[in-house]
C-alpha cells in the first residue's frame, strides 16, 4: 500500500507459519526422548538377562574314572558349577552322599557332569552281572579295610596233606567290591560280609572255590 510519501508500507507476515515451526521442534524432541527410553528399557532387558546368565549353581561331576557297574564313592565325585539356564541334566552337589553307594549304569569320565540317568540304586545290578557275598575274617579281606568300588583279586588255597606246603592260585583277577559290612560273632571274631559283583559267567568259579578252600582277596591298583 502506498502512503502519503509515496513508499510502500511493509506487511508483517503472518505468525501463524512461526508457531508451525515451534511444533515441529517439539515433536523432534519428544521422538528423541522416546527413542531414549527405548534404548535405556532395552539395556536394563540385556542386563537382566546377562546377570540371569551368570548365576551359576553346584552340581556333581567325575573326579576319576567310573566303569558300568561299579559302585560310586566320594572320591570318585566332585563339584562343578552350571549356569541357571543350562539344560544339562546333572545332580545337585547337596546330594552327594545320596549317590555314594549307587552303581554306575554306564561308563563315566573325569571331567564329566554326572547324569542321573547314568546311576542306579545299589539294588540294581547291570544285566548279565551278579551279586555273591563271602564271609571271610579280617585277615583274609585286605585286613577288614575294603570299601564299596575297590577292586580285588582271589585267591584260593585248598587243604593240602600234612608237610605238603599249601600253594594258592588265582581264582579271579578282578572283581568289584559291591558293599561291605561287619558282622559280629559270639565268643569269636568278627567275619567281615564282602559281597563282590561279577559275570554270571564267573559266578560258578567263585563259589567252588569259597565252599572248597579258604579264599583270601587282595586289593587291586587303579
Amino acid at each position: 500500500m502506498a502512503n502519503p510519501t509515496g513508499q510502500l508500507d511493509f506487511v508483517q507476515p503472518d505468525a501463524r507459519p512461526r508457531r508451525r515451526v515451534v511444533l515441529a521442534g517439539r515433536t523432534s524432541s519428544t521422538r528423541v526422548v522416546f527413542g531414549l527410553l527405548l534404548a535405556v528399557a532395552a539395556a536394563v532387558v540385556l542386563g537382566t538377562k546377562y546377570q540371569a546368565a551368570q548365576k551359576t549353581h553346584p552340581v556333581l561331576s567325575l573326579r576319576t574314572s567310573v566303569q558300568a557297574g561299579q559302585v560310586i564313592t566320594a572320591g570318585n565325585l566332585t563339584e562343578t558349577r552350571l549356569p541357571d539356564t543350562t539344560t544339562i541334566p546333572s545332580v545337585p552337589g547337596e546330594r552327594m552322599s545320596q549317590i555314594v553307594g549307587q552303581v554306575a549304569q554306564a561308563p563315566l569320565y573325569p571331567g564329566q557332569v554326572l547324569d542321573p540317568r547314568a546311576i542306579a540304586a545299589a539294588t540294581t545290578l547291570p544285566a548279565g552281572q551278579v551279586a555273591i557275598t563271602l564271609a571271610l575274617a579280617p585277615e583274609q579281606s585286605v585286613g577288614g579295610s575294603l570299601h564299596p568300588g575297590d577292586v580285588v583279586a582271589v585267591y584260593a588255597s585248598a587243604p593240602t596233606a600234612v608237610g605238603v606246603a599249601p600253594s594258592a592260585t588265582q581264582v579271579l583277577p578282578a572283581v568289584l567290591v559291591r558293599s561291605v559290612a561287619t558282622q559280629s560273632a559270639v565268643g569269636g571274631a568278627p567275619s567281615v560280609l564282602v559281597t563282590l559283583q561279577l559275570p554270571a559267567t564267573q559266578a560258578t568259579s567263585l563259589d567252588a572255590a569259597y565252599r572248597g578252600a579258604k579264599v583270601d582277596l587282595a586289593l587291586v591298583g587303579r
